[in-house]
């Protein structure tokens, strides 16, 4: 989910903070707060040490018991420019 976000911190913990469903829609969503440090070698710049939190709902549809579909929504790419310009 956050693929892009473990490069640069690589050290990086997941804090799961709520998840929803609905049983006659089949769907179910969780919200997600990543926090990690800036030590992984990405990009232009070198690793700034700085702390930084991305957060996600990730929206999942089920047919029975099998996993149909999948769409994320994240803001990773806002914490890593805000860490980038530390």
């Amino acid at each position: 989910m956050y693929e892009g976000f473990f490069t640069p911190v690589p050290g990086a913990q997941c804090a799961l903070e709520s998840i929803a469903m609905t049983r006659k829609v089949r769907h179910r969503d969780g919200y997600a707060v990543f926090h990690g440090t800036h030590i992984g070698c990405s990009g232009p710049i070198d690793p700034t040490g700085t702390t930084g939190a991305a957060d996600g709902v990730c929206a999942m549809t089920f047919e029975g018991q099998t996993f149909r579909h999948m769409t994320t929504i994240r803001h990773d790419g806002r914490t890593l420019r805000k860490r980038s310009q530390t």
